[in-house]
């Protein structure tokens, strides 16, 4: 598998999910530590091959209801993959002020292994906060704060779809709203800065059909963070940038701030001044 490129490497990765689906982790007891190991190496192929194989088998931690099981798997999952998930991702992210001078192809890569540890990450915190992770919250938070901030006009969409940036930027939007709705006193000291980034996204993002998808994963953070069940969502199927500023400043500016006070000290003067003009 590890030695395996494009289109076949997904579908086996995806078999080893099937294959595991029954049997893991009784009969599988050493996959995760071996997909771990493969996290040590500098040969990116091994490490989209290992990251699909862990998104795979991780996704349950998404869905599956608590459990003993469920959460004595979890814990040795984290046990095992958390450090060298996070040594990836440092080491991924040093390659952000070098994206310039990268081919093409190689930043394609680069992103397609920032998305599945985004995704490893998202499924391992799904259940709850590990303690791992909230000792190490900054170099997480403060690397996803960049990737917010990131353009690569070496990529280019194919058909309309979502490139491998736009996903990116998706999950971590996602993760965001995880962490606003479910630890909310551990995300609090970035909670200005994700204000701001999310709110520059929705700025430079354009009308594109690939880009509903950006504005609903958007939308679902402003929500809940304000906590407005009430306000309206942006259709993803009409992806307008101004009827989405309209609602943002609804949500936001207007509505936010009478539902939770701690919304509107978080509203940077500049971000307010943007928001007023769609108000």
């Amino acid at each position: 598998m590890f030695l395996i490129r494009g289109n076949l490497q997904s579908q086996l990765s995806h078999a080893v999910h099937l294959m595991a689906k029954r049997d893991f982790p009784e009969r599988w007891p050493s996959l995760v530590p071996a997909l771990a190991e493969q996290l040590k190496v500098d040969d990116l192929g091994r490490l989209v091959a290992s990251l699909l194989a862990m998104d795979q088998l991780f996704k349950k931690f998404r869905y599956e209801s608590k459990s003993t099981a469920l959460w004595t798997e979890l814990k040795s999952c984290l046990l095992t993959v958390r450090e060298p998930l996070t040594r990836v991702y440092a080491k991924m992210l040093e390659f952000i002020p070098q994206r310039s001078t990268m081919s093409a192809e190689s930043v394609v890569q680069w992103l397609e292994i920032l998305c599945l540890v985004s995704k490893v990450f998202h499924s391992l915190c799904f259940q709850d906060l590990p303690e791992y992770f909230e000792d190490n919250i900054k170099p997480w938070m403060d690397g996803y704060l960049e990737i917010m901030k990131m353009d690569c006009p070496s990529v280019s969409s194919s058909g309309g779809e979502p490139t491998y940036l736009d996903e990116l930027k998706m999950g971590v939007c996602e993760i965001f709203t995880l962490y606003a709705q479910r630890f909310e006193e551990e995300i609090s000291p970035f909670m200005q800065n994700i204000i701001q980034a999310v709110w520059q996204l929705v700025v430079q993002t354009n009308s594109e059909t690939r880009c509903a998808y950006m504005y609903n994963a958007e939308g679902e953070f402003t929500n809940p963070y304000c906590r407005l069940s009430y306000a309206p969502k942006p259709d993803p199927l009409v992806p307008e940038i101004t009827n989405f500023k309209n609602y943002l400043a609804r949500a936001v500016l207007q509505r936010g701030p009478a539902a939770n006070s701690a919304v509107e000290a978080c509203i940077p003067a500049e971000l307010r001044t943007h928001l007023m003009a769609y108000a």
